[in-house]
């Protein structure tokens, strides 16, 4: 199984096979410009990123509302869309 990091804003893809933490200093994503802070990258379906071994300080009830809170928005790939295509909106401009 691979540990891919994305970005926690727009889920792109920073780096894969990342070390933990990661990043290692806040960078900027290079799709949406964001500030990600030092290890504050996130996994493909959105959550933090967690080192092998090392216990969430988050209840599992937080975990249930997070996840359900997740899935009364708008779905994830209407929102990466439109934030594709701001950001294309942008760079072509």
């Amino acid at each position: 199984m691979t540990d891919d990091a994305y970005c926690p804003h727009c889920t792109n893809l920073l780096r894969r096979d990342a070390p933990h933490p990661y990043p290692s200093r806040a960078m900027r994503c290079p799709a949406c410009l964001i500030l990600v802070g030092a290890g504050r990258s996130a996994t493909e379906t959105g959550e933090r990123r967690i080192a092998p071994g090392v216990v969430s300080t988050r209840g599992a009830g937080a975990r249930r509302a997070s996840s359900v809170s997740a899935r009364t928005g708008p779905p994830v790939d209407l929102v990466r869309a439109v934030l594709h295509e701001v950001h294309d909106h942008h760079v072509l401009r």
